[in-house]
């Protein structure tokens, strides 16, 4: 069964560990399933007052994740909680 899988890592070095486990994934994924990456570093910091004229980098990130049937998300576990 194809699936369209958002990845979205919570760390822009490109050599993180997160990054490298979810290329790791991709590369052992069944043949049919596609993987988009998601571009941490095009958003903007939260600004609440900003919300109702969202920047381009939220309306893109949103379109990616609405377009996807499955997602994953590496980010940093530090002491049992996602910080």
């Amino acid at each position: 069964m194809s699936k369209a899988v958002a990845v979205f890592i919570g760390s822009l070095r490109a050599e993180s560990l997160n990054r490298r486990l979810a290329l790791a994934l991709e590369r052992h994924a069944p043949a049919d399933w596609t993987f988009t990456h998601l571009d941490l570093g095009g958003l903007p910091l939260y600004n609440e007052d900003l919300q109702p004229s969202e920047r381009t980098g939220v309306a893109a990130l949103k379109e990616a994740i609405a377009g996807a049937s499955t997602g994953r998300i590496g980010t940093a576990v530090m002491q049992g909680h996602l910080r």
